[in-house]
């Protein structure tokens, strides 16, 4: 894409700031869950299917919480470590307590 804009355009591109309304926001992300998303942010899931539909339109404090509230769902995931097996994971804990290596707990984890 910066190649494509530096051959029409005549200048180079450092870097990219993508910005989406809501509509297309969930176009693209359409694994994350609305109705989800509006009980993050107490915000009515009607309503905010319809900001996804762009039947309505949310005000800058509306789209700050539902920001907010994407951005947790990133924090939430990236924490995520997933392993093969109960298995896997048994052993995970043994090594963990033989080296002294401190696992996070489940509320450490939900924090």
């Amino acid at each position: 894409m910066k190649k494509s804009i530096y051959e029409i355009e005549k200048f180079e591109v450092e870097e990219f700031n993508v910005s989406y309304d809501l509509t297309s926001f969930f176009e693209q992300y359409t694994f994350l869950n609305i109705t989800d998303i509006a009980k993050r942010t107490s915000i009515n899931s009607t309503l905010m299917r319809q900001y996804a539909a762009g039947i309505k339109f949310p005000s800058t404090e509306r789209v700050q919480k539902i920001e907010e509230a994407i951005r947790s769902i990133g924090k939430e995931l990236a924490k995520v470590k997933i392993h093969t097996s109960i298995r896997n994971g048994l052993k995970e804990i043994r090594q963990a307590k033989k080296t002294g290596r401190k696992l996070q707990t489940l509320k450490e984890f939900l924090k």
